[in-house]
């Protein structure tokens, strides 16, 4: 299990041309091994500001040493999506409401 926090203020580095407009972020992920080949993590990414969130699911799995595939499922949702409120920064805006990512890794 992990959790951070992070604060993007005016003088940081990700402020200056940074692509996050908010201040504070609350992400936090959860692993676990079904066995030695297969991993299932649940993680959220929460902008405190906006109350905007973007859970995702990833399960991976090793076919061989050094080959790895992943798929990872995020989901979007903002104040917008909740009531008539405004569009938050981690929402659908631009990025769909269910993104899916496949990829695969090989490490020689």
């Amino acid at each position: 299990m992990l959790a951070e926090y992070l604060y993007n203020g005016s003088a940081s580095d990700t402020a200056l041309g940074g692509s996050r407009a908010n201040h504070h972020y609350l992400y936090g992920t959860a692993l676990y091994r079904i066995n030695d080949f297969c991993s299932l993590s649940l993680s959220a990414m929460l902008c405190c500001d906006d109350r905007s969130i973007s859970p995702f699911l990833t399960l991976t799995y090793e076919l061989f040493q050094g080959f790895t595939v992943n798929a990872t499922a995020r989901v979007t949702v903002d104040q917008k999506d909740l009531h008539s409120g405004d569009p938050g920064e981690l929402g659908p805006e631009g990025a769909g409401r269910f993104i899916l990512d496949v990829g695969a890794r090989l490490r020689f």
